[in-house]
């Protein structure tokens, strides 16, 4: 079966002066030389644009998934002073040469990967975004990458306490199969959120409601509901239809049901073209059945490296309480913690 390419995000932007000067980056320049030997691009909409921000989440379950997730830097672009750490992001939409009613045109834009807590000092991600020692010393992972309040979209600082460096990669996989997974360890545990469950099935039914939680084109987090296995007859990974960029890769892929992790996306369909007689590029948008659709790597294929774990945070509710529906979106968010924007 022919793959899909790689959903893995730029590690530099370069100021874009046309269309031209962008696709002949998006090919080559913008991303590093690891990405470019993996053939990378980014990704699609599918249907309707899910994608949320987390001051939109009025469902604490998945407000509380969310902050378990984390964004991956390289380790330049993240300077610790004090308390705080300096993101180095740039203006999504002017940097990408998106068309001015793309969503997330004025959010800043820097991680190349996402991943997910799966462990006290373990994070889960795409094994593309990670593929040796070299790739480990050169990144930052940072946590609380994310708009909590709508009135300060341009995300350039967190808490020092968000800010981690990658250890030494446990175990790592990137094969012809489609399998493609890294879990990574961390300088030092993870104290103020919990590691997420993950999935030990592989029970993967097609239809199965999905939500990817991640970073797409390097963005601050995003919840993406409504999508679902398209095809599961894979061993390795599944198709779905998530709407999911580059910087998208390594992101968690959760049942909506049970808030279990089920997989890593990795791979997927191209996200951008040219809008017709205009000088700036749109989302390609597809049918939910429609393209080619989304690639996730199975979780369970990583499962046996991982501890088993029933999340929780010490003296409040459990961090997963099922609900009928998810409540992406309207009615009263969820606490700000306030921190992370440009004043």
């Amino acid at each position: 079966m022919e793959l899909n390419t790689p959903k893995y995000g730029i590690r530099n932007f370069t100021h874009l002066v046309s269309l031209l000067s962008l696709l002949f980056i998006v090919a080559t320049a913008t991303y590093s030389a690891q990405a470019a030997a993996h053939n990378t691009k980014p990704d699609v909409i599918y249907g309707d644009d899910d994608r949320k921000d987390l001051y939109n989440i009025t469902d604490q379950s998945w407000f509380n998934l969310s902050r378990s997730t984390v964004a991956l830097f390289q380790k330049h672009r993240v300077t610790v002073t004090g308390n705080t750490a300096q993101l180095l992001t740039t203006t999504h939409g002017e940097e990408s040469n998106l068309c001015t009613d793309e969503p997330f045109w004025n959010q800043g834009a820097g991680a190349f990967c996402s991943g997910t807590l799966v462990g006290p000092d373990l994070v889960l991600t795409a094994g593309h975004c990670i593929t040796n020692n070299s790739d480990c010393r050169g990144t930052t992972l940072v946590f609380d990458f994310a708009v909590f309040d709508q009135g300060h979209q341009h995300v350039n600082q967190v808490p020092a306490s968000s800010v981690y460096t990658c250890k030494n990669i446990v175990q790592q996989r990137l094969e012809g199969t489609g399998e493609d997974w890294a879990l990574i360890k961390l300088n030092r545990p993870v104290t103020d959120r919990p590691p997420l469950a993950i999935s030990r099935t592989n029970r993967l039914e097609n239809g199965l409601q999905l939500v990817l939680i991640g970073h797409p084109s390097g963005l601050p987090t995003k919840v993406a509901a409504g999508a679902w296995v398209r095809n599961n007859s894979n061993p390795y990974f599944i198709f779905a239809n998530t709407d999911s960029y580059g910087g998208n890769s390594g992101s968690g892929v959760f049942n909506a049901q049970t808030g279990e992790l089920e997989g890593v996306l990795v791979r997927g369909h191209d996200d951008y073209e040219q809008r017709p007689n205009e000088n700036c590029i749109q989302s390609v948008r597809c049918t939910n059945d429609g393209c080619n659709g989304e690639e996730i790597t199975r979780v369970s294929l990583a499962a046996q490296y991982i501890p088993e774990t029933t999340p929780s945070n010490p003296g409040q509710d459990p961090i997963w309480t099922p609900t009928p529906d998810p409540g992406f979106g309207g009615g009263n968010p969820v606490p700000n913690p306030g921190w992370g924007w440009i004043p």
